[in-house]
């Protein structure tokens, strides 16, 4: 072909013959570069091919491999799931054991010089329908808890027998809704039973079986635990004992119970869904509220009436109390019918409307 071509150039006088000879010579190196060309580029789609297929080999062994780890996995989860589910039940019988022993160790830590806390307080009481706080000095021993007007008083004014010592806690805005920022803090409750309380426990289950002609009927009264509840709304900032989430709402409240004996109180959604823990106390419960100097101090009253009546409870049953829930309780009035929050109208304090 260059032949060819160069001999058409000479036909045509348009180059010399040693012009041609140059290009043809030319064209033949070209010629064989282009085939040098073409055998790499064949040997590189080879090369390529060949690293194709290994590849795909890899990548099935890969997947294999992979398939046997993940088999695994599920193996090892099973196996850590049953050995949780072991250790949880050997946790669960150990615990069961500890409360008689804890119990045990706790009355032989405790002696009653160690029950008695006095220190000056404030009282909520009513007189001529306006509240107010009576200054006092308050002193607890295992007899019971004594209010003397003075401290050098011997006559008290005011006196709870220990025995009817049902609960101590700290309030919330929805128990004393007149009370500052700075007074919050420092007042808490105590729950008490008198000589009185077996006519109101008449009349609360009066209420309680009227309770029951609602949806609730339907539900086990088992989860009730006797617990005396009444239904009701809370408007002033408090929480749920079961779930810690809010109860109250300013314009919604959602619908709650609260026992009107241990003042548990939760979500209405929570009666037939979770188990509620049994109620602590077996009379209705009058309430009186104290304040304390400081806040530290409302602490410790709290703590010291609290280890008492974990004292008490190990001594009668020889177990401890059991305590569940949020501390910070609210008060509530008897009802059979939604309402809003307040105090009851068994208490030294007279209610206020939430």
């Amino acid at each position: 072909m260059a032949q060819r071509q160069a001999n058409e150039a000479l036909k045509k006088g348009k180059v010399s013959r040693s012009d041609g000879r140059r290009r043809e010579k030319k064209i033949v190196e070209l010629e064989k570069d282009l085939r040098m060309e073409r055998q790499k580029y064949e040997e590189r789609v080879m090369q390529i091919v060949k690293e194709n297929e290994q590849l795909k080999l890899a990548l099935a062994e890969e997947e294999k491999a992979n398939e046997k780890l993940r088999m695994d996995l599920e193996t090892f989860q099973h196996l850590e799931t049953a050995m949780n589910e072991q250790k949880k039940r050997e946790r669960q019988e150990i615990h069961a054991d500890q409360p008689r022993t804890s119990a045990t160790n706790l009355m032989q830590q405790i002696n009653e010089n160690e029950l008695r806390y006095d220190g000056a307080v404030s009282i909520r009481l009513t007189v001529k329908r306006r509240q107010q706080w009576q200054e006092c000095f308050a002193v607890f021993s295992p007899a019971g808890l004594f209010f003397y007007l003075t401290q050098n008083d011997r006559q008290p004014f005011q006196t709870i027998q220990a025995d009817n010592l049902c609960h101590a806690r700290h309030v919330s805005a929805a128990d004393v809704r007149c009370a500052g920022e700075n007074q919050l803090p420092r007042i808490f409750q105590i729950l008490y039973g008198t000589e009185e309380n077996s006519s109101s426990r008449r009349s609360s289950m009066a209420d309680l079986s009227s309770l029951s002609g609602s949806r609730e009927e339907k539900l086990d009264k088992a989860l009730w635990n006797r617990h005396d509840l009444v239904e009701l709304t809370f408007h002033m900032p408090t929480n749920c004992d079961l779930c810690v989430k809010p109860l109250s709402n300013l314009l919604r409240p959602p619908p709650a119970f609260e026992c009107r004996r241990c003042r548990m109180r939760f979500h209405r959604d929570h009666l037939g869904v979770e188990t509620i823990p049994q109620c602590r106390q077996t009379v209705d419960a009058r309430e009186m509220l104290i304040m304390a100097p400081s806040a530290e101090i409302c602490e410790a009253w709290v703590q010291h009436l609290k280890r008492f009546l974990d004292y008490k409870h190990a001594q009668k049953t020889g177990t401890l109390l059991p305590r569940s829930g949020s501390s910070m309780k609210v008060s509530t009035k008897s009802a059979n019918v939604p309402r809003s929050a307040t105090l009851p109208n068994n208490s030294l304090i007279s209610p206020v409307a939430l």
